[in-house]
């Protein structure tokens, strides 16, 4: 079980990672100076990069579920 709570908790700042660099990278690729008022980025590009953060946060969450159910 011990691999299981690593494994949690590894994948889970990978994908909290994953959605904070999308996130700036959507953020860098609509900027109107560069691009001019057309390049806007969709606000649902934001959105699905909120799923990889809250994924990894479920992931933490479950991972310290399971270290407290295994020391007991």
């Amino acid at each position: 079980m011990k691999k299981l709570t690593i494994f949690l908790i590894v994948a889970g700042v990978l994908l909290i990672i994953t959605g904070l660099l999308w996130i700036a990278f959507c953020y860098s690729i609509s900027d109107p100076e560069i691009e001019g008022e057309s390049a806007r980025t969709p606000l649902s590009s934001y959105l699905l990069s909120l799923v990889p953060i809250t994924l990894g946060v479920l992931f933490l969450i479950i991972s310290n579920k399971v270290e407290k159910k295994i020391s007991e």
